[in-house]
């Protein structure tokens, strides 16, 4: 995987690269199947350290034997992200493939394949864990190849722990969805399911089909790196396609910020100065709300001379003789619950009452200046 996030981060613009979710010191699965998330930093923000799924700490059964069996499964791997001022938390999974059996009864009798009991412990198991260290409401998606059809028992188990299989919703693309070809048929082993507070956010979801409909001839497996089979090693090309035997599954959330950002109850009055050497001030956190009751910050990058704010949101000062000259003046404040901003304007207008003596000199003082125009 290291190789992988190399060969990708080679060809990407700074700030794109990826990086490795690192749960362990070995990767998790003992052949050359195995779990990772890989994850491009600009985008999301790991939470906490990652948890991992297996056999020692696993949900238990009636009988106090593990429901999550890694000798058969893959471990699952778990991290929560942080993105646009949400948490979501990704579960990427591997489960016991139908291609051998497991000494099951009546193993394959009931047309689920190999495993099927397997399989459907593991989920059970993955339900339980993912209930116990998380909150009821978190957004949670389940991923990976979980080798069950989507009617099958392993995925009646994530339905009725409340994931919804997002391939058979109304923001899939495609009526019959597919992601795996087994002799000249099609099906989806391959999933994504989330609760509802995650699937509220998905605007798409779809296969890439890249892999399961290309000729395994074409496939990067040829004599010289172990297949067993004869074939022709110039069919493989540094592409896409047949890069495996499963088609990658694509899910486009869109997560929007659900801090409320602060309001502006009603618009700020006027400072009026009335008279020189006046004090004034104006208590801006009077007329803005944040409806998540957020603590608000109050910053203005420049402010006139003789004026200051706090940061509790108070404007105050004294219209001195050179600050009455100033005037009108206008500046803005930033209001910030930390997550948001909001601009607000403030104006300070000198409103002194003139005397008609007053009034009737500046009146000749504008003709005088007219007639020199």
């Amino acid at each position: 995987m290291a190789d992988l996030v190399d060969a990708l981060n080679a060809v990407q613009m700074p700030g794109n690269e990826y990086s490795i979710v690192a749960a362990t010191g070995s990767q998790l699965g003992t052949d050359a199947i195995a779990v990772g998330l890989i994850y491009r930093a600009a985008k999301v923000a790991p939470v906490g350290s990652a948890l991992v799924l297996d056999s020692s700490n696993s949900p238990l059964d009636t009988n106090g034997q593990p429901l999550f069996d890694d000798s058969k499964n893959r471990p699952a791997l778990i991290q929560t992200f942080a993105a646009n001022g949400q948490e979501f938390t990704i579960a990427v999974n591997h489960l016991k493939s139908k291609g051998s059996a497991c000494g099951e009864a009546n193993e394959g009798a009931d047309g689920q394949g190999n495993c099927n009991i397997n399989r459907t412990r593991a989920a059970q198991g993955l339900s339980e864990f993912l209930a116990s260290e998380l909150d009821s409401e978190a957004s949670v998606m389940i991923l990976g190849d979980l080798n069950a059809y989507s009617k099958e028992d392993p995925m009646q188990v994530f339905y009725n722990a409340g994931f919804t299989n997002l391939k058979y919703t109304d923001k899939a693309t495609e009526a019959q969805p597919y992601s795996y070809s087994f002799s000249g048929l099609l099906g989806s082993l391959d999933h994504a399911l989330a609760t509802d507070a995650l699937a509220a956010q998905v605007v798409s979801v779809d296969a890439w089909h890249i892999n399961s409909v290309e000729d395994s001839l074409a496939d990067y497996l040829t004599e010289a790196n172990g297949q067993t089979y004869s074939s022709v090693d110039n069919y493989a090309y540094a592409d896409a396609y047949r890069s495996s035997d499963h088609d990658p599954i694509v899910v486009g959330l869109l997560l929007e910020n659900p801090n409320a950002s602060p309001e502006l109850v009603t618009d700020l009055p006027v400072i009026e100065i009335t008279r020189t050497n006046q004090r004034f001030s104006l208590t801006i956190a009077d007329y803005v709300v944040d409806a998540d009751g957020d603590a608000l910050s109050f910053a203005a990058g420049a402010l006139p001379e003789g004026v200051s704010l706090t940061t509790d949101g108070v404007i105050s000062g004294r219209a001195d003789r050179a600050f009455m000259a100033s005037l009108p003046v206008a500046f803005d404040v930033v209001v910030s619950d930390g997550v948001n901003d909001l601009m607000v304007t403030v104006e300070i207008a000198d409103v002194r009452v003139r005397n008609k003596y007053y009034v009737f000199w500046q009146q000749v003082m504008n003709w005088l200046a007219s007639l020199f125009n």
